[in-house]
């Protein structure tokens, strides 16, 4: 199986951020998502991001649907 998306599960933080794991599907990170300030936020392989903040697209927190 090829993977082209993997789904990082990340707890924010006023100051920083968490970085709690990197999971294959998206319902695998939101299972991982067990407090309020986690979210899951997927990223492609071989894509450059650019080098400016913005925000993060698909970025998402499951406890706050």
């Amino acid at each position: 199986m090829q993977f082209n998306m993997v789904f990082l599960v990340c707890r924010s933080h006023p100051q920083n951020l968490e970085i709690m794991g990197c999971f294959d599907s998206a319902i695998t990170a939101e299972n991982h998502c067990t407090e309020y300030n986690d979210f899951v936020g997927p990223l492609p392989f071989n894509q450059y991001l650019g080098d400016t903040l913005v925000e993060w697209p698909g970025c998402y927190y499951p406890n706050r649907e």
